[in-house]
C-alpha cells in the first residue's frame, strides 16, 4: 500500500517460533518476504499452545524442581539452561522470561549452544531483556558457530532481513544450508523460499519444491503448507488443487491454521473438493480458533450466507485465503477474486458482469494470483498489477526513458509494513482498454526489482485508486478473463 514515496504491500508471510527440532507456526503476519525464526527447546510432551509462541513439543515439567535449581545454582550448564527452558514455557513452573533470560545467560556464558540460542530468541522478542537485534545476532552467532542448528536458522533469518546486521540474502542462504545440511526442517523450508523467490539464489521453483518435500517428510507444518500453495498456485507445478488439498490436510494435521483456512476456502468456493458450506464453516472454526484472523473473518461471511433468506439481494462479502488467491478456478462461474481490498472494486461472479460495461483482457500473475492488466504508457507496452489497496498509480523508469524528473519529489513513508522505495512525481498518458489518462500526475519509481523478483515476471508499474476510483463499478469475469469498466 502506497504512503507517500511509495510503501507497498505485496504478500504477506508469517513469523514462526518453533521447537529446536519441530515446531508449528506463530499466527502473526511478517514483512511482505517474511521468513522461519526459531526458538530452541528440547522436546518432550505436546500440550496446548500459548498466544505467542505455539510448540507442538515442550519440555517435561522437572521431576523435582528445587534439585533442578540447586544443580543450576552450583554451576552446572546443563541445569542452568533445562531451569531457565522451564521458566521461558512455563512448563512446571510459572511462566517468568526474566528468570528465563537469568538462567540461558549463567548457561550460555559457560557455552552452551542451546541456552546460547535461546537468549538470543529473548533478545530478539524482547521478553524478559530489553529487545536488541544487536545482542540477538550477537548469541545466535555464538551458537551457530557451534554448531546448533537452530541458531544457524535463526541467524540466517536475521541476515535475510536485516536485523542486527546489514542485509545480505546470500549469506542467509548460506546459514540455511548450514541448518538444512543437518536435516533441520526449518532451515529446508527457508532454504525453499529463498529459491522460491530467487533471494540470494536463483529463482528455481524446482529446487524450492525439493527442499519444501525435505521439510516435509519430518512432518513440519509450514512446508507442507507451502507445497500445497505451490500446487495450489501452479507455481513451478502443474496446478493441481487436489495435490494442493493433500498438502493442506497434512500440514493441518500439524497443527496449521493457515492450511485449514485453505480448506475451509477450497470448501467454500469447491475448488479441489464438491462445495460444501458445512464443511468450510466447520474448518474455519477450526482455524478461527488457532488463531486465524482471516478464518475468523471468513467464518463470519459464511454464516451469514448460511442464514440469509432466499432471494435476498444483499451483495456477498468475499472471504480472505490465508496466502493468495490462485492462478485460475475450477468453478470460475461460481467464484469471486477474493483477498483483495475493496476499494474502487466491486467483485462479482462473471455471470454477473455488467453487459454495458467495457472489458479489458486480464491475466492472472505467475506467482501469488496478482491481476495484471496490459497497458500504454506514453505509448510503450506495460503490464501492471491492479491494486486498490494502493493510494496511486506507480510507474516504472523505464517507461519514462528520456523525461526529465523535475517535479518534486514524494514525502518519505515514516510508518508501517511493505516495500519502500524512492520516488518523484511526474506526467504522463497511459491507456487501459479505451481508457485513456492524458497528461496525468503519476508516481515514477525506479524499476521495481522486488515485485518483479517476487512474482517471477518483469512488473512495469502498479495500477492504484487514482485512477481506478473514476468508475462506478470495476468486475472481474474470470470466465473470460476481462476487468469490466463501468463509467
Amino acid at each position: 500500500m502506497l504512503e507517500g514515496s511509495g510503501r507497498l504491500n505485496l504478500r504477506r508471510r508469517y513469523l514462526v517460533f518453533p521447537v529446536e527440532s519441530r515446531g508449528c507456526e506463530i499466527r502473526s503476519h511478517a514483512s511482505v518476504l517474511g521468513l522461519i525464526l526459531f526458538f530452541a527447546i528440547r522436546c518432550g510432551a505436546a500440550p496446548g499452545c500459548v498466544p505467542e509462541e505455539l510448540f507442538d513439543g515442550l519440555p517435561r515439567a522437572p521431576a523435582d524442581l528445587s534439585q533442578l535449581l540447586h544443580k543450576a545454582e552450583g554451576g552446572d550448564p546443563d541445569a542452568q539452561f533445562r531451569a531457565g527452558l522451564a521458566y521461558d514455557t512455563g512448563v512446571g513452573v510459572k511462566r517468568d522470561y526474566r528468570q528465563a533470560a537469568d538462567w540461558y545467560r549463567k548457561a550460555a556464558n559457560s557455552g552452551n549452544p542451546g541456552a546460547q540460542s535461546n537468549l538470543a530468541g529473548l533478545y530478539s522478542r524482547g521478553l524478559g531483556v530489553p529487545q536488541s537485534d544487536n545482542e540477538a545476532f550477537r548469541w545466535y552467532m555464538r551458537a551457530a558457530a557451534a554448531g546448533n542448528a537452530a541458531a544457524q536458522n535463526n541467524l540466517g533469518f536475521l541476515y535475510a532481513e536485516g536485523r542486527g546486521v546489514s542485509r545480505n540474502d546470500g549469506t542467509a542462504v548460506l546459514w540455511y544450508r548450514k541448518a538444512a545440511s543437518q536435516d533441520y526442517p526449518g532451515g529446508e523450508t527457508n532454504l525453499g523460499f529463498m529459491y522460491s523467490v530467487g533471494r540470494g539464489v536463483p529463482l528455481d521453483a524446482a529446487q524450492a519444491m525439493k527442499w519444501y518435500h525435505k521439510a516435509a517428510k519430518k512432518d513440519f507444518a509450514l512446508a507442507e503448507f507451502e507445497l500445497g500453495q505451490m500446487y495450489f498456485h501452479g507455481t513451478g507445478v502443474r496446478q493441481d488443487f487436489s495435490e494442493a488439498l493433500g498438502g493442506f490436510r497434512k500440514a493441518a494435521a500439524h497443527g496449521s491454521a493457515s492450511a485449514e483456512t485453505e480448506i475451509g476456502f477450497a470448501y467454500s468456493h469447491g475448488w479441489g473438493v464438491k462445495q460444501d458450506y458445512a464443511q468450510a464453516e466447520k474448518w474455519y472454526g477450526m482455524a478461527a480458533a488457532g488463531g486465524s484472523a482471516a478464518a475468523q473473518r471468513n467464518l463470519a461471511i459464511v454464516l451469514a450466507r448460511n442464514q440469509r433468506e432466499p432471494g435476498d439481494s444483499l451483495r456477498e462479502a468475499s472471504e480472505s485465503l490465508a496466502g493468495s488467491s490462485p492462478t485460475g478456478s475450477p468453478n470460475p462461474d461460481k467464484s469471486t477474486l477474493d483477498g483483495l481490498p475493496s476499494g474502487a472494486f466491486s467483485l462479482s461472479a462473471a455471470n454477473g458482469a455488467d453487459s454495458s460495461a467495457a472489458g479489458v483482457p486480464i491475466e492472472l500473475s505467475r506467482r501469488f494470483g496478482l491481476i495484471l492488466v496490459r497497458a500504454e504508457v506514453n505509448d510503450r507496452t506495460a503490464t501492471l498489477v491492479i491494486d486498490t489497496g494502493c493510494s496511486h498509480t506507480i510507474l516504472s523508469t523505464k517507461l519514462l526513458q528520456g523525461q526529465l524528473l523535475t517535479l518534486e519529489p514524494a514525502a518519505n513513508a515514516s510508518k508501517g509494513s511493505g516495500w519502500v522505495g524512492n520516488a518523484n512525481w511526474i506526467k504522463a498518458t497511459v491507456k487501459v482498454g479505451d481508457t485513456v489518462w492524458h497528461d496525468h500526475k503519476f508516481l515514477v519509481m525506479d524499476d521495481l526489482p522486488d515485485i518483479s523478483n517476487s512474482l517471477g515476471q518483469k512488473i512495469d508499474g502498479i495500477l492504484g485508486e487514482d485512477v481506478l476510483q473514476e468508475f462506478s463499478r470495476i468486475q472481474i469475469d474470470f470466465s473470460h478473463r476481462q476487468l469490466m469498466l463501468s463509467h
